[in-house]
């Protein structure tokens, strides 16, 4: 088993006229493994994972398995709501040579905990690969307890979860309370820095689409004991966040500044919908005010001047 550990894209699914665009998939791939990212979660929300066929979510993990190459590690969200649906994915996931599954507790229909473990037992019986538990109450409407993590440590493969939420209070006690070491991947990239200090060992987001470095340093920072830097560079992540989260459709925003950055990732999936002419013009000239595009890399960002101006707040 690799080590599960460092920043991951939650990598958008680019689609084009409703198809899926592989040959921006695989320019992506390439972008988030030379700005330093460890791997790819696959189809989870930022994916709009739900919202594809079971078919188009086995071509999207074919296609970054063998871009990737063995490079980065690469996490295949399985989660749908029918568990047969998501025990095929899985399945499909290893004989891929991905390096680990996850999956959503059961979703729509309201389920008690003994059928939540069942779920979880039967994609561990469907692979071998680690598996992940996506942790997103807001979606679900289930958050797990310290008890729930106990009794899912004793489905052979399940090795820890992606942690979206903002509550590191209750990560800290989920982490306390395993029997054994238990990883945890927060999936709230605006609370990464502080995430990693309350014990988690990596991230999974969306803003990691579009200033990949910037969280790759995070946890550099982190790992060498560099807190100031570490805040400073959360600090301009979080930035870009807000600006991510400045218009009404949220995802729509990412995949606009994906294509102002070279990678045209299409429409979004029914039913969520793309910016109005209207947003798409006030959303770029916010990311034009902002000095987006010199934030692409360290020293694009040294170069522009704004590095002073981060480091003196």
């Amino acid at each position: 088993m690799r080590t599960i550990e460092g920043v991951f894209s939650a990598l958008v699914t680019p689609l084009d006229d409703e198809r899926l665009n592989e040959r921006v998939l695989r320019k992506l791939v390439e972008f988030h493994l030379g700005n330093g990212l460890a791997g790819f979660f696959l189809c989870g929300s930022t994916g709009q994972g739900i919202l594809l066929s079971v078919a188009e979510r086995r071509r999207v993990a074919e296609v970054v398995v063998e871009q990737n190459r063995g490079r980065g590690i690469v996490i295949v969200h399985a989660g749908a709501p029918s568990t047969r649906d998501v025990a095929d994915l899985a399945r499909h996931a290893e004989q891929l040579g991905a390096d680990a599954v996850a999956s959503l507790p059961p979703f729509y229909f309201k389920v008690d905990r003994a059928a939540i473990i069942e779920h979880y037992r039967t994609i561990a019986q469907a692979t071998s690969l680690p598996l992940l538990m996506y942790h997103i109450p807001n979606l679900t409407q289930v958050r797990v307890t310290t008890d729930l993590v106990r009794e899912l440590l004793g489905v052979g493969n399940f090795v820890g979860m992606k942690y979206t939420d903002y509550d590191l209070y209750h990560m800290q006690n989920l982490i306390k309370a395993s029997p054994r070491p238990l990883i945890i991947l927060s999936g709230a990239e605006e609370m990464f820095f502080p995430a990693l200090t309350m014990g988690a060992q990596g991230s999974i987001g969306t803003a990691q689409n579009c200033l990949p470095w910037a969280f790759a340093e995070i946890f550099r920072a982190y790992r060498a004991g560099d807190y100031g830097r570490g805040r400073r560079l959360q600090e301009l992540a979080n930035n870009v966040i807000a600006l991510l989260d400045s218009c009404p459709p949220g995802l729509a925003t990412t995949h606009d500044a994906l294509a102002l950055l070279g990678f045209p990732c299409g429409s979004l999936r029914q039913p969520l919908r793309d910016l109005t002419e209207r947003e798409r013009e006030e959303f770029r000239s916010l990311l034009d005010r902002s000095g987006f595009f010199a934030l692409q890399s360290e020293a694009a960002l040294e170069a522009s001047g704004l590095a002073a101006g981060m480091a003196s707040q």
